[in-house]
């Protein structure tokens, strides 16, 4: 069985990262299927949890600056809500060294 992964941006721009806030978001994919290593692999390219210590509820990337806008760009990986996933997530964001 898969483990449900969904991947969101959001873009900021220098209106929108004075203001903290940003209208420019969504989603990548919802409930994309992964298995174990593909998410291992994954969630290394997400070195930012959302909660330390503990299980994260998301990861983020690094800002991703467009040098021909200045915007900035930050995705973020979100477990299913389904529990295979939750339990999954927890393992893979411990063998990719996210949370202990």
């Amino acid at each position: 069985m898969p483990i449900l992964i969904s991947k969101t941006y959001e873009i900021l721009d220098e209106e929108s990262l004075e203001a903290g806030e940003t209208n420019d978001r969504g989603f990548e994919f919802e409930d994309k299927e992964f298995d174990f290593k593909e998410l291992v692999r994954e969630l290394e390219n997400y070195p930012n949890p959302s909660c330390y210590p503990g299980v994260p509820h998301w990861v983020s990337s690094n800002d991703d600056p467009d040098l021909a806008t200045g915007d900035t760009v930050i995705y973020s990986l979100h477990p299913g809500r389904d529990a295979r996933s939750q339990r999954y997530w927890a393992k893979a964001c411990r063998a990719a060294g996210i949370c202990d």
